[in-house]
């Protein structure tokens, strides 16, 4: 290419190597939430400490929905035969009052979420012959999504007549965390051959997961009456029926409400277009996914002996998924077109099943309610921080003399399957004119595997390997 200057010399014009773009997109949006307390007139001390607690964490407060968004990408030729591709990904939301919203919610019984994601991404495009291409790529995410707690009191609801006046303290699941860090390498080479055009390809995605999620770690208070909440205030025991505290622990010797359920997904593929004839194209391939995830580490003594292993998660490895399709011109006019295909799809599990699956083994955490009564009144008065720090449930332990409740087990199948999709479908197009055609299609998928739970101490005829987790509330026992 030239450039022909004024005196009409010929010069050069350099070929661009080097293309970079670059991105910003920024939003603010601020929601009012209204909070509208039914507060009945007080006739006594205690009624007068509850409505000066609740009237002075009453009124509107402000949601933000708040988003920044960054994108930087690098395109630059090396030589004639690669190409390399770069991207970075930034993605920051804040969330002012996300956590918990509504009439009877105050602004304390809220917090902030946040997001926080960065994603780069790296691509080389090699042309090794006229007829191989191999294109390889890395790719980097982080994705950090905490949520933080407006107090350091543990939650408590307070009633009267049987409704909801407020909500206050922090809520009973922050401050929590989830971070993901993922890594993926993925490589595919493309052949070109004649009348075959091949596709082979591998992918190993891996991710490092934490998950903090302490559920009542600082204890969660249900008062039934302005009165009662009132007593709480003053110091005074409060032993009316309705009035309760509902507190999880740590099991001693175990990570709590924090696990790691990190997995790691293998995938394999080949894929070959065969155009057979000039009217007729042929795809035919297969794919092979494999989900591995770290195993837990504890096992409960008691459920193992009833047939459920809480420290051990299967992994199913025989997931080969053929894929098939046809592409047909039945009239060298090229007016009709038939197409049809079929194929089978492997899902994966996620971290947070794997997660819940974990942590709810019966012993890393342990629920106890402490209902009131006039031989047991509640253990102490509001607002106890004790357990509710900012680090929620730092220096709690299981009362001593305390019957343990029968726990909630979440436990995956021993044949746990993924989730399996097969998908078929044929159709048919005819061109009537130059601009309009008619178009008939038909599609249908079975799916298989697909991820719920159950209570297992129920009867059931369902069949049960549609099932993937099994869930004990009650007790240790097979089902009936």
């Amino acid at each position: 290419m030239t450039i022909r200057s004024l005196n009409s010399q010929d010069v050069p014009f350099e070929k661009i190597r080097l293309f970079f773009f670059f991105d910003y997109d920024g939003q603010r949006n601020n929601t009012g939430n209204p909070v509208l307390v039914q507060m009945p007139t007080p006739v006594n001390a205690n009624q007068t400490a509850a409505g000066n607690y609740l009237a002075a964490r009453d009124g509107t407060y402000n949601r933000t929905f708040d988003h920044n968004v960054y994108l930087g990408k690098v395109d630059y030729n090396l030589n004639d035969r690669n190409q390399i591709s770069g991207r970075y990904n930034m993605q920051r939301f804040t969330g002012l009052g996300q956590e918990n919203n509504g009439v009877t919610n105050s602004l304390e019984h809220s917090g902030t979420s946040l997001v926080n994601t960065d994603t780069f991404n790296l691509q080389d495009t090699a042309t090794l012959t006229q007829h191989l291409v191999n294109i390889g790529r890395f790719s980097y995410q982080r994705d950090d999504e905490p949520g933080s707690a407006n107090s350091i009191n543990p939650e408590a609801l307070v009633k009267n007549a049987g409704q909801t006046l407020l909500s206050v303290g922090h809520n009973s699941f922050d401050p929590r965390g989830t971070t993901i860090t993922r890594q993926q390498y993925s490589d595919v080479l493309f052949w070109i051959r004649g009348r075959h055009s091949v596709k082979l390809g591998s992918d190993v995605l891996r991710d490092y997961i934490l998950n903090f999620f302490p559920g009542n770690f600082s204890g969660s208070y249900t008062f039934a009456s302005l009165d009662d909440f009132g007593r709480s205030l003053n110091g005074l025991p409060v032993t009316a029926a309705g009035n309760f505290l509902v507190q999880a622990y740590p099991g001693p010797g175990t990570n709590g409400a924090t696990t790691h359920p990190d997995l790691t997904q293998y995938a394999g593929f080949v894929e070959d277009e065969w155009r057979l004839w000039p009217n007729f194209t042929l795809n035919m391939g297969i794919r092979y996914d494999l989900e591995t995830v770290k195993q837990p580490t504890v096992r409960n003594a008691a459920a193992f002996a009833a047939g459920i292993d809480t420290s051990s998660i299967h992994n199913d490895t025989n997931n080969w998924a053929p894929r098939a399709g046809i592409a047909w011109q039945p009239l060298k006019s090229q007016q009709w077109v038939i197409r049809g295909g079929a194929g089978v799809f492997y899902d994966n599990t996620p971290g947070l099943m794997y997660g819940t699956a974990t942590a709810n083994n019966g012993i890393n955490v342990q629920t106890l309610t402490f209902n009131a009564s006039a031989a047991t009144p509640l253990p102490a008065m509001y607002p106890n921080t004790t357990c509710g720090a900012p680090v929620a449930n730092a220096g709690c332990s299981i009362p001593t003399g305390v019957s343990l409740p029968a726990p909630t087990i979440y436990a995956f199948k021993k044949d746990y399957q993924q989730p399996m999709v097969m998908q078929f479908n044929l159709g048919t197009e005819y061109a009537l004119t130059r601009d309009l055609s008619l178009s008939v299609n038909y599609l249908g998928v079975h799916g298989a595997h697909l991820q719920r739970t159950r209570d297992i101490n129920e009867p059931t005829t369902e069949t049960p390997t549609a099932f993937g987790i099994w869930a004990m509330p009650t007790a240790f026992r097979t089902p009936s």
